[in-house]
C-alpha cells in the first residue's frame, strides 16, 4: 500500500493545467559527478520525502502527494554547446506538469563541454520558494558531506480538516477555501544563475 499525503486547499491552487512549477537553472563551471548528484539526491529524498511524489486523485473532492519511486524523474543529457552559448536557456528544465499521475520532481543534469547546467523543476504545490531553496540547499550539503537543517513534516499546520470527502476542490471551492484570487493567467517566468 502506498504512502498518500493529502493536499491542503491552498496546495490545490497548484495542481492543473496552467500551474507553474517553480525552475531554476543552475551553471557551473566544472562538472558535476552525476553518481554522487543522484546519491545524494536519494539521500534527501530520505529527509524530504514527498519530493518522490506523483499527484494522485483520493477522492472526488480531493487530491494528494503519493509518494512513489516515479515520484523524481533524473535525467542526465549531453550538449555541445555551453550555456552561455544556448540562447534556448529552457532546454536545461525539464518542466513538471501538475496533473493526476504525473511526476512532481523532475530534475536535469545537462554536460557542456564546458560544465554541467542542473535544472531543478519541483510542483509549487510541494514547495513555495522558501522551501524549494531548504531542499536544494539541503541537498547541496548531503552532496558534499556537509550537516543540514532536516524539515519538519507536521501537515496538521496546514490541514484542520484531515477528511478529504469534506474538501471543494472546484475553482470556487479552492480559491474561497484559500482566500487567494486569481483573475487572469499569470505570466511564466523564467531565473537562471550561474554558478
Amino acid at each position: 500500500m502506498s504512502t498518500v499525503i493529502p493536499l491542503s486547499t491552498i496546495d490545490h491552487i497548484f495542481t492543473g493545467v496552467g500551474s507553474y512549477p517553480i525552475e531554476f537553472i543552475f551553471n557551473y563551471d566544472g562538472f558535476l559527478d552525476e553518481e554522487t548528484l543522484k546519491a545524494s539526491l536519494d539521500k534527501t529524498i530520505q529527509h524530504f520525502p514527498v519530493i518522490s511524489s506523483i499527484l494522485a486523485k483520493i477522492s472526488d473532492k480531493a487530491y494528494g502527494f503519493e509518494l512513489s519511486s516515479e515520484g523524481v524523474v533524473f535525467d542526465v543529457v549531453h550538449s555541445d554547446i555551453n550555456y552561455e552559448d544556448n540562447e534556448k536557456k529552457y532546454i536545461y528544465i525539464n518542466p513538471v506538469e501538475t496533473l493526476e499521475g504525473n511526476p512532481l520532481s523532475k530534475i536535469r543534469i545537462t554536460h557542456t563541454p564546458k560544465g554541467s547546467v542542473l535544472g531543478v523543476s519541483i510542483s509549487h504545490s510541494i514547495a513555495d520558494g522558501f522551501s524549494y531553496f531548504h531542499i536544494l540547499s539541503s541537498w547541496a550539503k548531503i552532496y558534499h558531506g556537509k550537516q543540514f537543517y532536516p524539515p519538519v513534516h507536521n501537515r496538521k499546520l496546514l490541514i484542520s480538516d484531515p477528511d478529504p470527502d469534506n474538501y471543494d476542490i472546484s475553482e470556487d471551492g479552492v480559491l474561497n477555501g484559500s482566500g487567494l484570487f486569481l483573475d487572469k493567467k499569470r505570466n511564466v517566468m523564467f531565473f537562471s544563475y550561474i554558478l
